[in-house]
């Protein structure tokens, strides 16, 4: 993030170091390192604050979520196994944080609400999906779609049609 993306206000946006490198090969082995040995101290500064800024975050969030974690230990201690509608049960009491739609670099930069330019294609292709969506909220709830092998209506299944109280088992 520091040295590819450049973020990190101490180091700007500049990528650092020769790309190319084997992913396998943890990729630093394999770049040529183009800056100094004060820049890579300061990269590894601002690494170690990013680490540290979002373990930070992660402690504060569990520690204010202690009695939904701790009724989680306790179910799964009692029965080791849970469903989704029991864990979801246990979280109802869960306090979320605010969401982050962006991480800002500054807190002086504003968010930009353009959003970005699309090709005819993409502009075609959300446009056809925007109004799949509107036909679809425009259908009746109990709308149902017609039976593909011709099969009639649910009457002559729940005993309603015109050979309602027929006893068809009985023919003499």
């Amino acid at each position: 993030m520091v040295t590819q993306f450049g973020m990190s206000e101490r180091i700007g946006a500049v990528k650092l170091g020769a790309g190319g490198g084997e992913p396998f090969l943890g990729r630093d082995m394999a770049q040529e390192r183009n800056y100094s040995d004060s820049v890579a101290y300061i990269v590894d500064e601002e690494v170690r604050r990013l680490i540290d800024q979002a373990h930070d975050e992660a402690y504060a969030i569990l520690t204010e979520n202690r009695d939904v974690l701790d009724q989680l230990a306790l179910e799964l201690l009692e029965r080791e196994t849970l469903n989704q509608a029991e864990i979801a049960h246990i979280f109802r009491d869960i306090r979320k944080r605010d969401f982050r739609e962006v991480w800002l670099s500054k807190e002086s930069r504003p968010v930009q609400t353009i959003p970005p330019v699309e090709s005819r294609a993409e502009k075609a292709e959300r446009e056809a999906q925007e109004q799949a969506k509107a036909a679809r909220l425009e259908e009746p709830l109990d709308a149902q779609p017609p039976h593909p092998q011709g099969v009639g209506s649910q009457e002559s299944f729940t005993g309603q049609g015109p050979d309602a109280g027929t006893d068809v088992s009985h023919q003499g």
